[in-house]
Formats: C-alpha cells, sequence, structure tokens
C-alpha cells in the first residue's frame, strides 16, 4: 500500500474510526496516532504510545518533514509514501 498525499489539508491517522481519515487497525497503533499537514508536506506525532518514524527517524509532536518517498511507520506499521507534485 502506498499513500499518496494530494488535494489534502491534514490527515489524522487513527486506530479508531471517529473522526481519523486513516485507521490502521493494529495494537501498535494509538487511538489518536499522528496528523499529516499536507501542504506543508510534514507528519506529527500525536503522543502516540509507540511513536512515528520517518525512514528509521522518530518524529515528535513538533512538524517533521517527509521525504519525497519514504517510509512512514506508525507503531510497527510501515507505510511507503510518496508525495505527488505538480
Amino acid at each position: 500500500m502506498t499513500l499518496q498525499l494530494v488535494e489534502l489539508i491534514q490527515v489524522v491517522i487513527a486506530f479508531v474510526v471517529g473522526g481519523a481519515a486513516i485507521v490502521v487497525a493494529h495494537p501498535s497503533v494509538s487511538s489518536l496516532h499522528a496528523t499529516f499537514d499536507v501542504d506543508r508536506l510534514v507528519v506529527n506525532d500525536a503522543g502516540s504510545t509507540s511513536g512515528t518514524w520517518i525512514d528509521g527517524q522518530q518524529a515528535s509532536a513538533a512538524p517533521t518533514q517527509l521525504p519525497p518517498a519514504g517510509v512512514v511507520a506508525f507503531g510497527l506499521v510501515q507505510v511507503p509514501v510518496e508525495t505527488l507534485v505538480g
């Protein structure tokens, strides 16, 4: 699965269905895990228990820049991400 970030303002990653744009049903994903700001191409960890990782580097609550292509891990769940600009 590749998550392509196009035409969105913010994407919420969560374990629960309510209010999340993307639900990841895995025990290592917190009920509110992370957010993407697609305009700025950054991810913020939302205080998750098992962390958000971008290409092996842990993201914090501060905005962390996404690479043009890479892997974002929400807990133990790894998701290839490709930003499309154009």
